[in-house]
Formats: C-alpha cells, structure tokens, sequence
C-alpha cells in the first residue's frame, strides 16, 4: 500500500509503503486517531485476483480472518 499526501489540487508527495497481507485492499480510517484498518483471510493463494465466489467452487483455503492496524 502507498501512502500519499496531496500538497495542493495538483501536487502529490509519496509518504510510504506499507507491506500488508495478500487480500487486504478495502481500508477504513479512524479521523480520531489516524489509524488505518483492512481486513483479509490468511493464506489468500497467489493466483487469486477477485473475491471468492458466493455459490460454486471456494478459491479461498477457509481460515482465519484477520484484521490489520495500520499507524505511525
């Protein structure tokens, strides 16, 4: 995940990039704090590139759900 911040309308600086889990790309932002939070399943295999299907074969290995606290 890169982390960016908007200097101006036109203006972006890199700030960081964050190493998180296979899976995890729907974040969520507590303004109070400033934590990041994204949720994923372990074991996610490498040659999945959508959500699982509801109805039909599984592409994820069941397990557990994990959530990840991104701060400073």
């Amino acid at each position: 995940m890169t982390i960016v911040h908007q200097d101006s309308p036109d203006a972006y600086t890199i700030v960081d990039n964050v190493k998180t889990m296979r899976g995890a790309k729907t974040l969520a932002l507590d303004p109070k704090t400033g934590k990041l939070f994204t949720a994923t399943v372990e074991n996610v295999p490498l040659n999945a590139t959508a959500p699982p299907k509801p109805i039909g074969p599984v592409a994820y290995v069941p397990g557990p759900f994990v959530v990840l606290t991104i701060e400073k």
